[in-house]
């Protein structure tokens, strides 16, 4: 992999004998990453996790969209804007 990208003047691109061990750990975690990404997308587990977070976020959505909606009729309703009526602001003076 890092061979593919090195170019063709290697005199100017030597890599080292060894790793370091910080070079190494870094390596060693990035392909363990890799690994564990890709477990995430084949497993089934995770995949039913996915669509049932994307379904609630969704029906979160839509409940958002319904109460936005009712709110909005409501202050249509109103010529004021404001959402107490007329009894309730005698009540509170």
């Amino acid at each position: 992999m890092i061979l593919d990208l090195i170019s063709a003047d290697k005199s100017s691109h030597e890599l080292p004998a060894r790793l370091s061990k910080k070079e190494l750990a870094k390596k060693l975690r990035h392909e363990a990453y890799l690994r564990a990404k890709e477990f995430r997308k084949t497993d089934p587990r995770q995949i039913a996790m996915k669509e049932k977070m994307k379904e609630q976020r969704r029906e979160a959505y839509r409940k958002a969209k319904e109460r936005d909606k009712a709110y909005r009729a409501e202050q249509k309703g109103n010529v004021y804007g404001s959402t107490r009526t007329f009894d309730d602001r005698a009540q509170t003076h």
